[in-house]
C-alpha cells in the first residue's frame, strides 16, 4: 500500500496539472480576445470619388402695386444652412485575411454592404473598445465648440432630437437599439418619422474624449435625392463664418 506522503505528493501534482492547464487556457482566450480586437475595428478607407455641390440662389421676387396701396405678403424661404454639411456615397470592398504589413492571404469580395461609416474632427484614432452613446453633456461641450446654444434651432441637440435607432456592433463592442441620440436624413426630399427601421440612421457616439458621428450603412437605397447611396450623413461646422472648415476623419466598418 502507498503511504500517505506518496499519496499528498501525487494530490499536488495532480492539483498543478490542473492549474497549468487553466492557465494555458485562460491565455489562449486572452489571445483570441487579442486578436479579434485588433482586427475587427473601423479603419480609414480609401477616397475613390470627391464632388462638392451647393445651389444657385433663387432669384428675386417681383412685386409690382400701385400707389396708394397696402399689399399684405407671407413669405417662405429657404436658405443653405452654413452651420451643416452633407456627405452622401456608396461603399466598395472586401473583407480580407492580411498580416500586420497588409499582405492578404484570402479575400472576399462584398456584394451587399453592411456596417458603419464614421466622422470625428479628432485627428487621433479613437479608442475604439471604449465606443458607448454620447451624453447630453457632450452634445453640449460639443455645441460651444461650434458656437452653437441649444436653444438655436439648428443645434447638434435639436437635429439628433431622437433616441430611436437600431441596434449595431462598433468593432466587437455593442451599441444597442434606442440608447443614442439619433437623426435620419431624408429620403426623397422627404423627413422620416423616428423609427429603428428608418434608412440612413445616424448617431453620435463618443470614445470618452471625442465625439463619433455614425452612420448605418444601407445597400444602394433610394436617398435624399431619388439616387441610390450607401450611406448619408451631416455633420455640424462652425456658426462663426469666418472661422476655418472643420476637417473630419472618416473610418469605414465593413461587417
Amino acid at each position: 500500500m502507498r503511504n500517505r506522503d506518496s499519496v499528498r505528493n501525487e494530490k499536488k501534482t495532480f492539483f498543478k496539472e490542473i492549474v497549468n492547464l487553466m492557465i494555458v487556457f485562460s491565455i489562449l482566450i486572452i489571445l483570441q480576445l487579442m486578436i479579434k480586437l485588433s482586427y475587427s475595428v473601423p479603419a480609414g478607407p480609401n477616397l475613390l470619388y470627391n464632388y462638392t455641390e451647393t445651389p444657385t440662389p433663387q432669384s428675386a421676387l417681383v412685386i409690382n402695386t400701385s400707389g396708394g396701396t397696402i399689399t399684405t405678403m407671407n413669405l417662405f424661404g429657404i436658405t443653405q444652412n452654413p452651420h451643416w454639411k452633407a456627405y452622401v456615397g456608396n461603399i466598395s470592398g472586401r473583407l480580407a485575411l492580411q498580416d500586420a504589413s497588409s499582405y492578404t492571404i484570402y479575400d472576399w469580395a462584398i456584394s451587399k454592404v453592411s456596417g458603419e461609416v464614421y466622422a470625428t474632427r479628432n485627428s487621433v484614432t479613437p479608442s475604439w473598445i471604449n465606443i458607448r452613446c454620447a451624453n447630453s453633456s457632450e452634445l453640449s461641450s460639443e455645441e460651444t465648440f461650434f458656437n452653437m446654444s441649444s436653444g438655436d434651432d439648428d443645434s447638434i441637440s435639436k437635429t439628433f432630437n431622437t433616441t430611436t435607432h437600431k441596434s449595431f456592433f462598433v468593432g466587437t463592442k455593442p451599441i444597442y437599439s434606442s440608447t443614442c441620440f439619433a437623426t435620419y436624413t431624408y429620403i426623397q426630399n422627404q423627413s422620416q418619422s423616428p423609427s429603428e427601421e428608418a434608412k440612413f440612421q445616424e448617431i453620435i457616439l463618443s470614445d470618452g474624449t471625442n465625439l463619433i458621428f455614425t452612420t448605418l450603412l444601407e445597400n444602394k437605397s433610394i436617398g435624399f435625392n431619388n439616387q441610390t447611396y450607401d450611406f448619408q450623413m451631416i455633420l455640424p461646422e462652425s456658426k462663426i463664418l469666418s472661422a476655418p472648415n472643420t476637417a473630419y476623419y472618416f473610418y469605414l466598418e465593413l461587417v
